[in-house]
């Protein structure tokens, strides 16, 4: 089975076993909702959602039969995922985050500017971080920065503005 990355794991919230997951993934609702079927950390371990809700951007959840602090403290730090094959609808100009990770990013005069290492959700749209040599830098991934992207061949080509780099 091929797993995608949907979000990450930072911290627990209360002594019921709630955990705090920074996600991302353009499908909330759908990958962390009631019932939903995720895995956790290198071992993959398989989790299914008993409950959860949003707050600030962040998911609060609470998986089945880990009701308790105890059952996933050591969960802390973990990425989550969930099954790539698992049918969610994209709009034709749309893609999903993971698809974006390790994209290498150009400008149009086919400049190199760094590698996609994090994809960033700010609620008006997602943000691309671009790991640099020695730094990383924000770029905005709409329309209007965004000239081509060819999710096959991991190429990102960005318009280059004032101030941007």
């Amino acid at each position: 089975m091929e797993t995608i990355k949907v979000g990450k794991i930072v911290n627990t919230r209360g002594l019921r076993g709630e955990v705090k997951i920074v996600p991302n993934t353009h499908f909330i609702h759908e990958r962390f909702g009631e019932g939903a079927l995720l895995y956790l950390g290198e071992e993959r371990c398989e989790v299914r959602v008993l409950r959860s809700r949003m707050e600030k951007g962040l998911v609060f959840a609470v998986f089945e039969g880990r009701e308790d602090i105890n059952r996933v403290e050591s969960f802390k730090g973990a990425d989550v995922y969930a099954d790539k094959s698992d049918p969610l609808l994209l709009a034709e100009d749309e893609v999903l985050y993971s698809d974006l990770m390790d994209c290498d990013v150009y400008t149009s005069e086919a400049v190199y500017v760094g590698r996609v290492v994090d994809v960033l959700e700010t609620g008006a749209h997602a943000v691309l971080r671009v790991q640099r040599e020695t730094d990383s830098v924000l770029i905005p991934f709409v329309h209007a920065i965004v000239a081509s992207l060819d999710v096959d061949e991991k190429r990102i080509v960005i318009e280059e503005m004032e101030g941007l780099l």
